[in-house]
C-alpha cells in the first residue's frame, strides 16, 4: 500500500506508552476530539494502526522505535522524529559530527573506543594530558579545588620520587615519551594515583621541578599553542558507554591505571558497545552547595529543508548530590554523585530553572542576554551540520545538554533525540506541560514555515476552532531561532591531522596489561 493510498484519520493521534505527558497535553488544548487509535504492544503498534489504511494524525514515539515505519508513514501524519536524527543519539556518532578544530570551542576533547589501537591512542592522549596537568600544578601553585580546611597534608617529601615524575611528564608532553610502554609513560603510568593527587592540587612542589615545568609548558605554547590551551590542572575523564542515557555505564577515571582498568573490564564488549571517553573539563560553574550543574536546553526542528528552528525560551538546571571536588575518591558510587547530574537513582534528584539559577548568579536578563546566544549559536551550529530530512509532517524535539564554566562559557555534554518528558521535580511538572502546549500551537494550529519576523509568527495562539471547554492559557514559550535558506550553510574545513597509528610493540603493552 502507498503512502497516498493511506487515510489520515482527523483527530486521532498514537502515542507510545512512554510519552503519558503527550496524551494529557492533547487532551488538554486540543479543539478536535482527539482520540487514541487502536493499538497493540511493541513493534506493531504502528502497523495496527494503519490497518485497513487508516493512520494516525498525530504519531509520538521513540526514535529507537522508529526504523521500520518510515515507509509506512502518511503524508500528512505528524511524527515526532525526522530522518537523520540517530546521528545524536549514539555519542560516537555526534563525535564523529563534531571533528572540525574550532569545535574545541565548544566541545570537550573525545575521543571512541573500539579497538585496541583505539584504546592505545587514548592512552596516549590521557598520558599527555595527565603530564600537563601536573607539570601545570608545579608551574601554577594549587588550583583550589577545594576548600582550604578539606585538603590533606602534603605526603611525606618524596623530592628524588617527584622529580622523576616531573622530568616524565615533561618528556611525554615534549613528544619525547609519548609512546605507550615508553620509560617516561610507564613512569607516568607506575605514578598512578600519585600524579592525580599532585594534579588535585595536594602534592608537594619544589623549586627545582617547578623550573621543569615551566620549560616544558613554555615549549608546548610556543611549538603548539592549541594544545596548550587545552591543557587543564585536572587529569579526569568521563567514560561513557555508547548509545545509554541515565548516567548508565558512566564511570570516572582519573590515571592511566583506571583507564587500563575500564578497557580490561569491558574489551569483550567494545566493538558493539564502544566506549566514549571526554575530558573531563576544569572550572565548572557550582551551585550554592558547591555541586556541579549542568543544563538542558529543548530545541525544536519543524523543516529540515529550510532548516527551522525554535528554542524554548528556559531549560532547567540538574544539580549533582555531593559537592564538588578534584580529590580522589575511594568510592565509584560516591564519585559519579560527585561529578554527575543524571544519576537515576540519585538520592534527590535537584533541578531549578536555567533562567532562575543563572540570573541569580549574575543578575536579571543575563540569562537572555548572554548565555541562551551562546547556547542558540552551539545548537544551530550542529544542527547546520547534519543530514536531516523529514517524512510527512515530521518535525524533532532535541535536548542539548551543556555545561557552564565559571566564566559561563558554555560546553556541549552530548544531544538527546526522544528526551525525557517524565516530570521528576516541581519545576519540570510545572515546565513541560507549557513546553507542549505551545510546541502543539507550532505544530497543529499555526503554519508549517514561520515568516521572518520576530520571536513568533502567530502571537494568536489557538485561534482556529473555539468551543474548547477549558482551552489551556496561550503561552509563548518557543522562539525561532533560524529559518535558513541555503545561505547560512558551513563552508567546508580541511580534516583534522590524523595521528600515527598505534605500533606493534604499544600494541603488545596493552595485550600483557589487561592478561595481568
Amino acid at each position: 500500500m502507498s503512502n497516498d493510498a493511506v487515510q489520515v484519520v482527523p483527530g486521532s493521534y498514537l502515542v507510545g506508552s512512554h510519552a503519558h505527558e503527550v496524551v494529557l497535553a492533547l487532551r488538554r488544548r486540543t479543539h478536535e476530539t482527539w482520540t487514541p487509535c487502536e493499538s497493540c504492544e511493541g513493534d506493531g503498534i504502528l502497523a495496527a494502526a494503519l490497518a485497513g489504511g487508516r493512520a494516525p494524525a498525530l504519531y509520538w514515539e521513540r526514535l529507537t522505535s522508529m526504523k521500520d515505519a518510515w515507509g509506512r508513514l502518511a503524508r500528512d501524519t505528524v511524527v515526532n522524529h525526522l530522518r537523520g536524527a540517530e546521528v545524536f543519539v549514539v555519542k560516537s556518532r555526534l563525535d564523529g559530527l563534531l571533528a572540525r578544530p574550532r569545535d574545541g570551542a565548544f566541545y570537550p576533547e573525545t575521543r571512541v573506543l573500539r579497538t585496541a589501537n583505539d584504546c592505545v591512542l587514548f592512552l596516549r592522549a590521557v598520558a599527555a594530558a595527565t603530564a600537563a596537568a601536573v607539570l601545570r600544578v608545579y608551574d601554577e601553585g594549587d588550583p583550589g579545588t577545594r576548600p582550604a580546611g578539606d585538603r590533606p597534608d602534603p605526603p611525606a617529601g618524596d623530592a628524588a620520587g617527584d622529580r622523576r615524575l616531573v622530568d616524565a611528564c615533561a618528556r611525554v608532553v615534549g613528544g619525547g615519551g609519548g609512546r605507550v610502554g615508553d620509560e617516561a609513560w610507564t613512569e607516568l603510568f607506575r605514578a598512578g594515583d600519585r600524579a592525580a593527587a599532585i594534579a588535585a592540587g595536594f602534592g608537594p612542589r619544589r623549586a627545582a621541578t617547578r623550573e621543569v615545568a615551566r620549560a616544558a609548558l613554555d615549549a608546548l605554547r610556543r611549538r603548539a599553542p592549541r594544545a596548550y590551551d587545552a591543557t587543564s590542572r585536572l587529569d579526569l575523564w568521563m567514560l561513557k558507554a555508547d548509545g545509554r542515557s541515565n548516567g548508565r555505564g558512566v564511570s570516572v577515571a582519573r590515571s592511566l591505571g583506571d583507564v587500563v582498568g575500564h578497557v580490561a573490564a569491558r574489551v569483550g564488549s567494545l566493538a558493539a558497545d564502544a566506549t566514549v571517553a571526554q575530558r573531563y573539563l576544569d572550572r565548572p560553574l557550582l551551585d550554592e552547595r558547591g555541586c556541579k550543574v549542568d543544563f538542558r536546553v529543548w530545541v525544536l526542528v519543524t523543516s529540515a529543508d529550510p532548516l527551522v528552528v525554535y528554542g524554548y525560551g528556559d531549560g532547567y538546571a540538574r544539580h549533582a548530590t555531593r559537592p564538588w571536588s578534584a580529590a580522589p575518591e575511594d568510592d565509584a558510587r560516591e564519585a559519579l554523585r560527585r561529578h554527575t547530574t543524571n544519576q537515576r537513582n540519585n538520592d534527590v534528584v535537584a533541578q531549578t530553572s536555567a533562567r532562575v539559577f543563572v540570573d541569580a548568579r549574575r543578575g536579571a536578563g543575563f540569562y537572555a542576554a548572554a548565555v541562551e546566544p551562546r547556547f542558540r549559536s552551539v545548537c544551530l551550529d550542529v544542527l547546520r551540520r547534519a543530514r536531516l530530512s523529514r517524512v510527512g509532517r515530521g518535525f524533532e524535539m532535541f535536548g542539548f545538554d551543556f555545561l557552564l564554566r565559571d566564566d559561563f562559557d558554555p560546553w556541549l555534554l552530548e544531544v538527546n533525540a526522544s528526551p525525557v518528558l517524565a516530570p521528576r521535580t516541581d519545576v519540570t511538572r510545572a515546565m513541560i506541560p507549557a513546553m507542549l502546549d505551545d510546541l502543539f500551537a507550532l505544530l497543529l494550529d499555526e503554519p508549517p514555515l514561520p515568516a521572518l519576523s520576530g520571536r513568533r509568527h502567530r502571537p494568536d495562539l489557538y485561534a482556529r476552532g473555539g468551543g474548547v471547554s477549558g482551552e489551556p492559557e496561550a503561552r509563548d514559550a518557543w522562539h525561532l531561532w533560524a529559518c535558513d535558506d541555503g545561505d547560512d550553510v558551513l563552508p567546508p574545513e580541511p580534516p583534522a591531522k590524523e595521528e600515527p597509528p598505534a605500533e606493534a610493540r604499544e600494541r603488545d603493552w596493552l595485550r600483557a596489561a589487561l592478561e595481568r
